[in-house]
């Protein structure tokens, strides 16, 4: 049996947020190219790295608009890391993206986020600004 797991590019582009070096992945760029900007010859046809800083400057711009941070991983693991959605410029679209020491990882888009209903259940309260 053969698995394949998402690759990570880097890009060239920092976020501002973190002060880390943003990486894309393969999921990340597939979405880009036949969901969001499907039938657009620019963007189905443009080059991997192109395309990588491209998705990096929009998600840089996002740096103001994190609206959940959440674990991921297995639920008995005190040392799970924390994602975190952002706000694609104020639209439906949502980063997920998981820092990690070196870098900051998106690793893919929805179109649509509704908060969770127990989110002190699963270990992030919500903080007060």
């Amino acid at each position: 049996m053969f698995k394949k797991y998402a690759g990570f590019e880097d890009t060239e582009v920092t976020d501002p947020r973190t002060g880390l070096t943003i990486r894309v992945s393969t999921t990340t760029r597939m979405m880009y190219r036949y969901w969001m900007y499907k039938g657009d010859p620019e963007y189905t046809s443009m080059r991997n790295i192109k395309l990588n800083d491209f998705i990096a400057h929009q998600f840089a711009e996002s740096a103001d608009g994190v609206k959940h941070e959440f674990k991921i991983g297995k639920s008995g693991d005190e040392n799970r890391p924390k994602a975190e959605l952002r706000n694609l410029r104020n639209s439906t679209m949502f980063f997920v993206s998981i820092p990690r020491s070196s870098s900051i990882d998106i690793l893919t888009i929805h179109n649509g986020w509704k908060s969770p209903k127990y989110t002190a259940r699963y270990g992030v309260k919500k903080e007060k600004q």
